[in-house]
């Protein structure tokens, strides 16, 4: 089952009281070799082929985001609920809120790189982000689907 922005925006509101405890997921907890081979994904590719900022679009709770940050990386995570800036705040990221079904224009440092780790898969109509991706013509664009499918 998709879940709606609204559905996501609830959850999260849910998760807001439990930020200092554990900012990844328990359905990530669950799952450590799915986070764990995540992170090995994107630092991989990111050391090949990433340039510039690196932008996480669906970042969720920020855990990717926060992870490149410690490794150096110049990161922001954009997402589309503004809650989840407190998540990239735990992990000292900026955030830019963003509607990936309906995408508009903002400030971007370039080079860029777009990265989308286990999101793309949570949104009705990802053809409007695919053409924002084509249309502002990052220096890279790399996509990761999950591994364990994490969410209904």
């Amino acid at each position: 089952m998709k879940r709606s922005l609204r559905e996501w925006g609830k959850i999260y509101e849910h998760w807001l009281p439990q930020v200092q405890q554990a900012t990844i997921p328990k359905i990530l907890q669950t799952h450590p070799e799915e986070l764990r081979y995540a992170r090995q994904r994107v630092r991989w590719l990111l050391s090949h082929y990433g340039v510039g900022t690196i932008y996480e679009f669906g970042c969720g709770s920020g855990h990717i985001s926060g992870y490149l940050h410690g490794l150096g990386y110049s990161v922001v995570g954009v997402d589309y609920h503004p809650i989840l800036k407190t998540f990239c705040d735990v992990w000292q990221v900026p955030f830019q809120q963003f509607n990936m079904q309906r995408p508009r224009e903002f400030p971007l440092r370039h080079p860029a790189t777009v990265l989308t780790v286990d999101a793309m898969e949570q949104i009705h109509h990802w053809k409007p982000f695919l053409r924002y991706c084509l249309r502002s013509q990052f220096a890279r664009v790399i996509h990761l689907e999950p591994l364990v499918e994490l969410c209904d």
